[in-house]
């Protein structure tokens, strides 16, 4: 069912795209996405520089103080990085929707890959390194400044791996939640203005919410508040290139598919 939707989709997609549409019509809109996105010529040519604005505004941070109010920037554009924020139902109420923030920032999406000593495991954390210094020097950065920001974003990775809940403990509901005011979240999670954060991500007047793995949450607050501000900058940085590489020229998505999907995961070939 959902390959035939696909297919059904593309279809319709791919039809509306060759046709004239009226200026500021959905059509218009969908059919000038996707040729952007099919015109792999134009992605080539231009290679890091639509993402150089946001790079810019990250390499310009002056303080840690500004680093919470640029992720919630960056979050608004679909660029996620030391957790995630989402609204659902209240488990203990479902009646009620509730904001609720969940553990994140970690490329490699289980903690294991950063602790663990067996030989895979070590082979493919090795791997994630050069891949990760890879990235920045498709960005323009030279061999030393990749491998120092490669080894900022390690540390900073690490730090919160060590605290994050394995998949294991995240299939008990009940110890992944933890329902507090903002008040209490203020308290717990010092060094970020968590007012100023869901405000700029358009969500006023707070009450309450779930934090759903307070540990890894308090590891960021730390970071947020000790790591020197340009091993942040490293890290923001390497979740805009990471997130936006199947986005940008073929370098960049070929590079990505080389870890992900052959490195992780074991595919042969991309998906066309």
């Amino acid at each position: 069912l959902a390959e035939d939707n696909r297919e059904q989709l593309r279809t319709l997609i791919a039809d509306i795209a060759v046709q004239e549409n009226p200026v500021g019509t959905v059509a218009q809109k969908i059919g000038d996405l996707y040729n952007m996105a099919m015109d792999s010529t134009t992605r080539n040519e231009r290679g890091i520089e639509p993402l150089r604005p946001l790079m810019e505004r990250i390499a310009g941070l002056k303080s840690n103080a500004e680093v919470m109010p640029l992720v919630a920037e960056l979050s608004r554009q679909g660029m996620g990085s030391f957790f995630q924020v989402y609204i659902d139902a209240d488990i203990m109420d479902s009646k009620q929707n509730l904001v609720q923030i969940y553990q994140g920032g970690i490329s490699l999406g289980e903690k294991e890959y950063y602790l663990d000593t067996d030989e895979a495991t070590t082979a493919i954390r090795e791997a994630f390194k050069k891949h990760v210094v890879n990235m920045f020097k498709l960005a323009g950065f030279d061999e030393a400044t990749a491998t120092k920001k490669m080894e900022a974003v390690m540390k900073i990775e690490t730090a919160i791996a060590e605290k994050s809940y394995s998949a294991v403990e995240q299939r008990n509901p009940a110890a992944n939640y933890h329902k507090m005011t903002m008040a209490e979240l203020q308290d717990a999670f010092k060094g970020i203005d968590w007012n100023e954060y869901f405000t700029i991500l358009g969500i006023d007047s707070l009450e309450e919410l779930s934090v759903s793995q307070p540990e890894p949450l308090a590891e960021v607050a730390r970071i947020i508040s000790e790591e020197p501000t340009e091993n942040i900058i490293a890290y923001l940085e390497w979740h805009v290139l990471d997130g936006s590489a199947n986005e940008l020229s073929d370098a960049f998505a070929d590079e990505s598919f080389d870890f992900y999907g052959r490195t992780l995961s074991g595919r042969k070939e991309q998906q066309p």
